[in-house]
């Protein structure tokens, strides 16, 4: 038998490194009320990521929607990111409208 070391499952070697997905929710916040909100969210293709430990982390996805987003709005600062260009500060529900449209 070989005296080879097996490294314990940590989350950022087994984690596939991506790039950035566009668009994406960021959550500037991340707190116990996320972490009970986002679950009962409808799913979708909207990626919502944060930022844990210096380490920017996708958290689940939602739908496209600015319902869900409002929703989450209410618990949490969010920035949503059409592309790496075109960020938007989310703070209120006409904000939430206002950056899907444009």
């Amino acid at each position: 038998m070989s005296s080879l070391q097996i490294q314990s499952l940590n989350p950022n070697i087994a984690s596939d490194r991506i790039s950035m997905p566009y668009p994406h929710v960021r959550v500037l916040a991340p707190s116990d009320a996320v972490a009970l909100v986002v679950p009962s969210l409808p799913k979708g293709d909207l990626p919502l990521v944060c930022e844990y430990n210096g380490d920017l982390r996708k958290i689940g996805s939602i739908d496209t929607s600015a319902v869900p987003i409002s929703q989450l709005l209410r618990v949490s600062e969010l920035v949503y990111a059409k592309d790496a260009d075109n960020q938007f500060q989310l703070k209120t529900n006409l904000d939430v409208v206002e950056a899907m449209l444009k």
